[in-house]
């Protein structure tokens, strides 16, 4: 059974049992069922494990990019848990470079009509890619190669880190 499937299959224990106690609104007589305190500890035992995988994974996403140390563990999730839509990472990017208030996107022109499938037909996604980077006083860089948002918005932040130091240094020179 996989984590998901373990996941559920708890959550759907636990609200089992919550709206059995509410029904019955008797709470000693709920809570004193054979066997209730053993499924609970259980529950949350297999919770604890889930929960450890999940840090595992923050770990794992942090040490592909180190900026991702900057934010919390609730900013980090909601970045990967909205990896299809990559303007949702401003939200949360001068946290991650000190000069950078917002990225601009563009549809990607590399990736053909763009779709993430190959084929551009039902349930691809458009193809965005990293044009421009905004400072907090409202300068712009724009990016001599643009960054394709795709594989991973770790991988892909940690390309926009590249080009953003080697447009620097031409613009300086």
């Amino acid at each position: 059974m996989g984590d998901i499937a373990k996941f559920l299959k708890i959550e759907k224990t636990f609200q089992k049992y919550m709206c059995d106690i509410y029904a019955d609104r008797n709470v000693k007589r709920s809570i004193g069922r054979e066997g209730f305190l053993r499924e609970l500890q259980d529950m949350s035992k297999l919770l604890e494990e889930s929960q450890k995988k999940l840090l595992q994974l923050l770990e794992r996403n942090r040490k592909e990019f180190p900026r991702f140390y900057f934010l919390s563990n609730d900013d980090l999730f909601e970045i990967l848990g909205n990896s299809k839509d990559p303007s949702r990472v401003n939200k949360h990017i001068k946290k991650c470079f000190e000069g950078i208030k917002r990225l601009e996107f563009a549809p990607s022109s590399t990736a053909g009509s763009a779709a993430i499938s190959g084929k551009g037909g039902k349930g691809s996604q458009e193809v965005f890619e990293v044009v421009t980077l905004v400072s907090p006083e409202g300068e712009t860089v724009p990016l001599k190669t643009k960054v394709p948002c795709l594989y991973g918005i770790e991988k892909w932040l940690k390309e926009v880190e590249i080009k953003m130091v080697e447009n620097l240094k031409n613009l300086i020179q």
